[in-house]
């Protein structure tokens, strides 16, 4: 998808956010930093063309399996909603360290509440660059946000941000660093486990 619109192709990076939207929440991220950078642009035709051939195409590859099996094909959003602080989870250090505990329902508030503060914050930082800022750079931002304020911390979502921080550019020895850190943290949890 980003490839598709790095090259000029709207509708073929909507259906493959759509696609993969279809496959986990993620590619939706794609879409705030994509809208903010065709705003500061002023170019909003493209993004309306992203946004409306992902949405179809999620509905294409959704609709007819809610229509045949909702209750599994909502088993996922539900699961989400009503799961707790999990593994390498911020909100799992609030309650273990500091006896933050709070009902689900207030959990889920927490967490989405601080992912759009901080979406907001990279949407002002996307407005306020001197420099018009690569789309790489701010997915990954954004993705990084959304798995640092998640519920639990995935081992897959590593996987979403490696290409997008080698796409973002970053520092060698930063980038080094922080695999270090997921391999150290990825023993550490599956040896406990």
């Amino acid at each position: 998808a980003l490839l598709a619109w790095a090259r000029r192709y709207p509708v073929l990076a909507g259906l493959l956010l759509g696609l993969g939207a279809s496959f986990k929440f993620y590619p939706v991220l794609v879409l705030g930093p994509l809208l903010i950078l065709c705003l500061r642009a002023g170019r909003l035709r493209p993004w309306l063309l992203t946004f409306g051939a992902a949405l179809l195409m999620w509905l294409a590859a959704n609709v007819p399996i809610m229509l045949a099996r909702f209750e599994g094909w909502s088993r996922f959003y539900t699961f989400s909603s009503e799961r707790g602080a999990d593994f390498g989870s911020p909100w799992l250090v609030a309650r273990d360290a500091f006896g933050i505990d709070p009902p689900i329902e207030q959990l889920n508030l927490w967490a989405a509440g601080v992912l759009v503060v901080l979406c907001a914050g990279i949407g002002l930082l996307i407005l306020a660059a001197p420099r018009r800022p690569r789309l790489h750079q701010v997915v990954f931002l954004t993705v990084a946000a959304f798995v640092i304020t998640n519920k639990v911390y995935s081992p897959q979502f590593v996987v979403w941000l490696i290409p997008l921080a080698v796409l973002a550019r970053p520092r060698w020895r930063d980038f080094l660093w922080w695999q270090a850190a997921q391999v150290v943290y990825f023993f550490a949890v599956w040896w406990y486990i």
